[in-house]
C-alpha cells in the first residue's frame, strides 16, 4: 500500500509541476496540491453525510426539511467531488488511468473483484478503511460489496 501511496503521490507532484512550468507561476504547483487535498476531504465528509441520508431514508426517519437540505449535499459530493475530482483526478493517478465507470466508488469496486497486483490491493484498501465501514444502509448491500 506505501507503494501505490508514492506512486500516486508521484504522478500528482508531477501533474502540478507540470501545470506551474505550462502557466509560468511556481505557486501553481503547491495551490494544486493544496486544492486537490481539501478536495479530497470535502468528498469525504459530504460521503459521510450522504451516508447517514440514506440510512435514514431506508429506515423511513428521514423528514422532508433534511431532505431538502441534503439533497444538494448529495448532488454535489456525487456530481463534482466523486466524479471530478476523486475519479478523474486522483483515480487516474492510483489506477494508472484504468478508470472503470463514472464514479469512483465504482472504479474502485471494480479493481477490488476483478483486478490483480497493485490496483485490486489499493481498491481493497480503500473499501475497507474508507467506503464499507461507513456506508450503514440496512439492507447490507455497501459500495464495495458484490
Amino acid at each position: 500500500m506505501i507503494r501505490v501511496a508514492l506512486l500516486t503521490s508521484a504522478i500528482l507532484i508531477a501533474e502540478a509541476c507540470a501545470l506551474a512550468w505550462a502557466f509560468g507561476r511556481w505557486w501553481v504547483a503547491p495551490a494544486y496540491l493544496a486544492s486537490l487535498w481539501i478536495s479530497v476531504l470535502l468528498t469525504w465528509v459530504l460521503y459521510l453525510g450522504a451516508m447517514q441520508l440514506i440510512r435514514a431514508k431506508a429506515l423511513g426517519t428521514l423528514s422532508r426539511p433534511a431532505r431538502v437540505l441534503g439533497a444538494p449535499m448529495v448532488i454535489l459530493g456525487f456530481i463534482v467531488l466523486d466524479c471530478l475530482i476523486c475519479n478523474v483526478l486522483i483515480g487516474h493517478a492510483m489506477f494508472l488511468l484504468a478508470l472503470k465507470g463514472g464514479a469512483f466508488t465504482s472504479t474502485v469496486s471494480w479493481w477490488k473483484w476483478h483486478g490483480s497486483g497493485y490496483r485490486q490491493r489499493a481498491a481493497h484498501f480503500i473499501c475497507f478503511h474508507f467506503l464499507d465501514q461507513y456506508d450503514t444502509r440496512p439492507d447490507g448491500k455497501g459500495h464495495c460489496r458484490p
